[in-house]
């Protein structure tokens, strides 16, 4: 649901937080929003989880609590009712696999509404022309946010000169710094501030191509300026 950003939203800001041996999460402070999330309810337990990747084929849900791991064994048949643009659809779906707060589920054969509600979401092009400015009362930042939670965050400095920027959608995340270059990965909003959110970023081992095409068409659909989208669309291509 789009809504007013709160007059002292505070920029993203970044840290690096050790998540294991094998790699790191990022944290970015983005402003906090009455953001709605595609969101899947248990049949068995009626536990709503959400869903922060999804595709033809299936979806993955992220579990709050280590006890929720219990309705979630590899190999169970599991029902339940995915949310997606505010609709219900029911579904049936295979745990392939567990991964710390992570379940990836592969669906059964999908209704043929539930299958143009998962094609309509995934359309990079429709989630690029829901982004739509929204209000911030601090210097130097630029935000949209669309359908999905779909979000694209700018820092500026100088008045014009864009020193970052993350794109946001279907819990992944394209980014680009000057110091850092593009990165891609999946991302996960937790609460922050009293006026943000925390957007954790789980890095990709390396550069996900698909990632890099997705966030291309959702720019180029998009209502930004078109100094904006051809700066934007101009680090992804490098």
């Amino acid at each position: 649901m789009i809504g007013m950003a709160k007059s002292g939203a505070r920029p993203p800001q970044f840290q690096v937080i050790p998540s294991g041996p094998s790699g790191h999460i990022e944290r970015r402070q983005v402003p906090r929003l009455g953001l709605t999330y595609e969101q899947f309810k248990l049949k068995k337990t009626g536990k709503v989880f959400s869903v922060v990747d999804i595709s033809e084929r299936g979806m993955g849900l992220r579990l709050l609590m280590p006890e929720d791991h219990a309705y979630f064994q590899q190999g169970d048949l599991i029902e339940g009712e995915v949310n997606l643009h505010r609709e219900k659809f029911s579904v049936r779906a295979k745990v392939r696999n567990t991964q710390d707060d992570l379940v990836g589920l592969e669906f059964e054969p999908l209704s043929e509404d539930t299958k143009e509600a998962v094609e309509s979401l995934l359309s990079p092009e429709n989630l690029g022309r829901s982004l739509k400015k929204m209000p911030v009362a601090i210097e130097g930042m630029i935000w949209f946010h669309g359908s999905s939670s779909s979000q694209l965050v700018l820092r500026m400095e100088r008045g014009s000169d864009v020193v970052s920027w993350a794109l946001y959608f279907l819990g992944s995340y394209v980014s680009w710094g000057k110091l850092t270059g593009i990165s891609t990965g999946l991302a996960h909003f937790v609460p922050g501030s009293e006026d943000g959110e925390s957007a954790l970023h789980r890095p990709d081992n390396a550069i996900d191509l698909g990632k890099l095409e997705q966030a291309k068409r959702m720019i180029a659909s998009s209502t930004l300026t078109d100094a904006l989208k051809s700066l934007v669309l101009g680090h992804i291509r490098r």
